[in-house]
């Protein structure tokens, strides 16, 4: 599998966030257009992921870890990792970190996203690649209960992953947007500075988090995601001025 490198939707914010003096653009909406043929909706069984999904994670939410701009994994939820000289154990320990709500992020949040991801009826589009996980292939299969999966959480900051076989790349994999957590609470109890307000016909509404709202660069009143299925007309109004941001 070729792992992608999506734009960085903190990357647009900073590059729209940047003018004169005393200007302050983030005060009012910040409307985006992404290329894409839905609004971003978030769940760990779906297979309808696309570009503003992958932006509504972004700013909603985190996984295990993320990839840097050269590709690598770094810590994003874990803190640290160690892997076994054979490959086939990843033990991951959490940093001290709270959803929204301030609820603790625990070892069995992680534990209930992979099973749901591998579970007989998922459809996410990581299913596939996640086959290496000891007994992966018969969960999804439906011939083992999600509990003989190889994930598991032995103490409340602890995730240990049991592959059934090496995998050079598992680490980037884990680094997508699609395996991060799912924001809870139809996308208003977050881990990122955004919760999701509104998504209805082709707009996700994105509203900073109180506790976010001093950051600089932030969208302090919030972001308006319009999906647009057509690439070409996407383009061609941003070039006449109709589209501000487009990603």
């Amino acid at each position: 599998m070729k792992f992608r490198r999506w734009p960085s939707l903190m990357l647009a914010l900073m590059v729209a966030g940047c003018g004169d003096a005393g200007h302050h653009p983030t005060a009012t909406v910040l409307e985006m257009t992404v290329i894409s043929d839905a609004p971003g909706r978030l769940a760990p069984d779906r297979s309808d992921w696309n570009a503003a999904s992958v932006l509504v994670s972004q700013a909603t939410t985190a996984g295990l870890v993320s990839l840097n701009g050269d590709g690598e994994a770094v810590p994003a939820l874990a803190q640290s990792w160690r892997v076994s000289d054979d490959g086939y154990s990843y033990i991951f320990r959490l940093a001290d970190v709270e959803w929204s709500d301030g609820r603790k992020v625990v070892g069995r949040d992680f534990v209930t996203l992979f099973r749901d991801i591998l579970k007989p009826r998922s459809r996410h589009p990581f299913k596939p690649y996640l086959q290496a996980l000891e007994n992966a292939a018969d969960v999804a299969a439906g011939r083992k209960p999600v509990t003989a999966l190889g994930v598991s959480s032995p103490m409340s900051d602890i995730v240990e992953l049991r592959l059934s076989s090496p995998r050079p790349a598992f680490l980037q994999l884990l680094g997508q947007p699609e395996m991060a957590l799912p924001a809870r609470d139809g996308g208003r109890i977050t881990l990122g500075p955004y919760r999701v307000t509104r998504t209805e016909a082709s707009i996700t509404m994105l509203t900073l988090d109180d506790q976010h709202a001093e950051e600089e660069n932030a969208a302090s009143g919030g972001i308006k995601l319009i999906a647009e299925p057509d690439a070409e007309a996407a383009i061609t109004r941003y070039k006449a001025g109709q589209i501000a941001l487009l990603t």
